[in-house]
């Protein structure tokens, strides 16, 4: 019998190739305001303007046998394309491999594994685009943020892992200790109303917290700190990832992003910092990593201060 655990990473690597060559499309044109991602329907060489045949155009593989230039004019194609569609192919995989380990059939499970892939794609797309325009488009954001909490009300194995669905629902179907059980009279229903408020509480933390900070950033250093593009990025990573998973997603954007702006200071003298490819790695790692990195944060971490402290006295 073959092992879902093994077809699934590799579908979804297939899947997930597809996508970033869709991806590439969306970082190349939706900032352009002469362009539309829909048309022309045929992917173009930017150099010659020619239409790229469909057997020219299959993902990693055409990048590679073409050597990386256009058949016709023989204009190179940037590596970011290969690129784009490799780490994409790669995080959908990814994330298929976990969705096996943890639940696999419940319909509810795949609709929170579609949304997975859905916000890992939108990070990929808003760290390019974000590094060429020091935008994050609104065509992205909006939409996420409606994304994030129709699929967590559909699925509320995406708001599992919060601490806030925790405290609104129950675990125990017998025991009615949840907040919104007087409000809502069956488990199930619970769940989903719960799954719903954990998404829209999260995306309001995301929002305002990046507001906040991008306030008191003014307040302190006479200019802008933080752009409305970021606020609605975390307003539709909270409705994903809920309060506490956007409030962590927030202080690894800010670790990655003092580190990665100090070494770009040192290396091109550059002091802008685009936010939002620090904030996209963020959300990737707690995607794929957010017990470890809690439990480091709050157990190892505090553990090993105290006995540093100890050892120290």
């Amino acid at each position: 019998m073959t092992d879902p655990a093994l077809v699934l990473p590799l579908i979804l690597f297939a899947f997930g190739a597809c996508v970033g060559s869709f991806l590439n499309v969306v970082i190349y044109r939706l900032p352009r305001e002469d362009l539309s991602v829909a048309k022309p329907r045929r992917s173009f060489c930017p150099g010659c303007k020619r239409q790229i045949p469909a057997f020219e155009n299959v993902p990693i593989v055409s990048w590679l046998l073409l050597g990386g230039r256009c058949r016709g004019c023989k204009a190179e194609i940037p590596i970011r394309y290969l690129v784009v569609e490799i780490a994409t192919a790669v995080l959908f995989a990814g994330l298929g491999w976990t969705f096996t380990r943890h639940a696999f059939g419940a319909p509810a499970d795949w609709i929170a594994l579609v949304a997975s892939l859905a916000l890992a794609a939108s990070c990929v797309a808003v760290t390019f685009i974000d590094i060429d325009w020091k935008i994050i488009p609104d065509e992205i954001t909006w939409p996420g943020m409606v994304l994030g909490v129709v699929a967590s009300v559909a699925a509320p194995p995406l708001q599992a892992p919060g601490w806030l669905f925790g405290q609104l629902v129950s675990a125990d179907p017998t025991t009615r200790g949840g907040l919104v059980s007087a409000l809502v009279g069956q488990h199930v229903l619970e769940r989903h109303f719960a799954a719903g408020v954990a998404s829209l509480v999260g995306l309001l933390v995301g929002a305002l917290s990046v507001l906040a900070v991008g306030v008191l950033g003014k307040l302190a250093f006479r200019k802008e700190a933080m752009g409305l593009g970021d606020v609605k990025f975390m307003g539709m990573v909270g409705a994903f990832l809920g309060c506490d998973g956007v409030l962590l997603v927030f202080f690894l954007g800010c670790v990655l992003g003092a580190v990665g702006g100090l070494l770009q200071r040192l290396v091109t003298g550059d002091r802008y910092i685009a936010f939002g490819p620090y904030l996209s790695l963020g959300v990737l790692l707690t995607q794929f990593f957010r017990g470890p990195i809690v439990h480091f944060l709050f157990d190892e971490w505090p553990r090993f201060v105290q006995g540093f402290a100890t050892k120290g006295g």
